[in-house]
């Protein structure tokens, strides 16, 4: 097929694939940019000192008015939930800055040969957690009703 030059020496179907390509990968540029998770403020958590017979810590926080709660485990697994009424509408407290309310240390506890993890309930005045740790050192923290 001969396809007839411009002046610039791009013939029609040429530049309609080169526009067509250049389309398509601004349009894919553009939608992997917008995907891109964005850091709005960040907060560092105070330290704590772990007794010897603890196996991690639980604190309360607020950030920007809603309270959390989380479970810090020795093994370095975390574990973090957003405290909610009995209706599944988040609690709020007074503080827009990040601030911790409370921290208990939670009692490691002995774990048999025929166990795979271990339960535990806590409670923060009317809410209660499981607060699930495996074997491994793995938690996971979830509020029940």
């Amino acid at each position: 097929m001969n396809q007839k030059l411009d002046s610039d020496g791009i013939g029609n179907q040429n530049r309609m694939n080169i526009f067509m390509k250049t389309k398509y990968t601004l349009l894919a540029l553009l939608i992997s940019l917008s995907a891109q998770a964005q850091v709005e403020t960040h907060f560092a958590i105070p330290a704590s000192v772990l007794d010897k017979n603890s196996t991690g810590i639980f604190r309360s926080f607020c950030v920007e008015t809603r309270l959390f709660v989380a479970f810090n485990g020795k093994s370095g697994f975390s574990s973090v939930t957003n405290v909610k009424n009995g209706n599944n509408t988040p609690v709020y407290c007074e503080h827009t800055e990040f601030v911790v309310l409370s921290e208990e240390q939670v009692p490691a506890l002995p774990l048999d040969k025929k166990s795979s993890g271990i339960g535990r309930i806590l409670t923060l005045g009317n809410n209660k957690f499981m607060l699930y740790t495996s074997r491994s050192g793995a938690n996971d923290l979830s509020q029940f009703f």
